[in-house]
């Protein structure tokens, strides 16, 4: 199964993206949409349109979807190497090489869980609510995602404390759009969200567990870095 071991003669076989200042971008602006697309999520669910009318289907969700019709009898996980090296040999998007969709899938899932650590943790800190049990939760579930991110991050040389460290202030900032997405998810009225998570820890885990809020890219996630 295709991921970042690739046959050497494959058009999106890894570089050392690690060094480079265009790749160094490249990881910004791709960062700065995952998060402009997690607040344009919260929007949608606050006023009841499809989340993809209002964030927009990514270069991502474009290739997985292609995949799935693409192959109908075969997993995803096949097909949608075939579609990524195709769409690069053509030069369509940003992703010209496993490395790209790696990085980016990675820093997907290290949004998403520094979103719940430290964003939706601060929140519910002022409230005086201690999530640090749900917190404890969702790390569990999200193991194997969290080890293939740890892979990925050492076979490029990256890491993604730089670009946490531009976005933590834009995201803090967005706290109160990112608790309505989670209270949307998770199912609880507006202002309950806290009070949720640290009152049903586990349940909440399951709920805004990565595999289960973000299963395109979990499952890809996961194969990618084998």
């Amino acid at each position: 199964m295709a991921g970042l071991n690739q046959p050497p003669d494959n058009s999106l076989t890894p570089k050392p993206l690690g060094g480079s200042a265009s790749f160094g971008r490249f990881r910004k602006e791709i960062s700065v949409r995952n998060l402009v697309a997690f607040l344009a999520a919260a929007m949608a669910s606050s006023v009841c349109i499809g989340q993809d009318q209002a964030a927009g289907v990514d270069e991502f969700d474009e290739i997985y979807e292609e995949a799935r019709l693409a192959r109908p009898d075969r997993p995803v996980t096949e097909s949608f190497f075939e579609v990524a090296r195709k769409r690069a040999a053509m030069g369509i998007g940003d992703y010209q090489n496993i490395g790209h969709v790696a990085n980016y899938l990675a820093d997907h899932f290290s949004l998403y869980t520094r979103v719940q650590s430290e964003v939706i943790k601060l929140f519910c800190s002022a409230q005086g609510v201690d999530i640090q049990p749900f917190l404890d939760a969702l790390a569990s579930a999200g193991t194997q995602e969290a080890e293939a991110t740890a892979k990925i991050y050492a076979r490029l040389g990256v890491s993604y404390e730089p670009i946490w460290a531009d976005l933590k202030a834009g995201a803090i900032g967005m706290a109160d759009s990112l608790v309505a997405e989670a209270e949307a998810t998770v199912g609880v009225p507006a202002g309950q969200l806290c009070a949720h998570l640290g009152g049903s820890p586990g349940e909440s885990a399951v709920a805004l567990s990565y595999s289960r809020v973000k299963a395109s890219r979990s499952e890809i996630l996961k194969v990618i870095a084998e």
